[in-house]
């Protein structure tokens, strides 16, 4: 309902005649050299403001199903806009710390403790970040090799079914240091789940073969 001085605040509508929508979107993301990634959800608003004809305020009528739609359909191209920056963003920083860093099994690198750092910061969106920066470096060896070792510092069931796809994918990349950091993060997991996925892998070198079955054998003591 409008007020005496005919004022919509705070409404999604669409537009009429003389009226004017603004809509807003907010996005903050925070990188701080190497350590954690804060970022804002984005959030939307609608504010209605009439415009006067002849000293009168202007009628607003209400929104039909086919106006919402129209609206849904405007936020939801912005946040997957957004998404898609966010996701950006990570991949950038790791694409940072990985040029500096020194690939070593058994040493905490850089890319460690920024997808550690990610992961207690937001658990949930980890996911899409792995999965965002493993397609987005298929090319870059040293990136694929420093997310597969960091992913397999965390645990087999946090990282589940993210880590693995990106493991499983790596079996099959053409770099055999690839295939084999694929394998290594499953050796470092220590589960017995991954020996199903191992089973069913045959690989072409004799070594990474042999690999493959010793480390078959070692998950099936757990």
């Amino acid at each position: 309902m409008a007020g005496a001085d005919g004022y919509y605040a705070n409404k999604v509508s669409m537009p009429s005649t003389g009226v004017a929508v603004f809509d807003s979107l907010s996005n903050k993301i925070f990188i701080k050299g190497y350590e954690r990634i804060n970022s804002a959800s984005a959030s939307y608003t609608s504010n209605v403001w009439p415009a006067h004809a002849g000293g009168g305020a202007a009628i607003i009528v209400s929104p039909d199903i086919d106006g919402n739609k129209y609206i849904h359909a405007r936020e939801d191209a912005a946040e997957q806009e957004t998404r898609k920056l966010n996701l950006n963003e990570y991949l950038q920083a790791f694409k940072r710390a990985s040029k500096s860093d020194v690939l070593e099994y058994g040493m905490i690198s850089k890319c460690d403790e920024l997808l550690l750092s990610w992961f207690a910061a937001s658990p949930i969106e980890l996911g899409s970040v792995i999965s965002h920066i493993f397609i987005q470096s298929m090319n870059d060896k040293n990136i694929l090799l420093s997310l597969l070792k960091a992913i397999s510092n965390l645990s087999y069931d946090s990282i589940y079914p993210f880590g693995q796809t990106v493991a499983v994918a790596a079996l099959v990349n053409k770099d055999v240091e690839v295939i084999e950091g694929g394998i290594r993060a499953f050796e470092n997991w220590g589960s017995p789940a991954g020996v199903s996925v191992l089973e069913n892998t045959k690989l072409a070198f004799d070594w990474l073969e042999l690999y493959r079955q010793q480390t078959i054998v070692y998950l099936r003591e757990f």
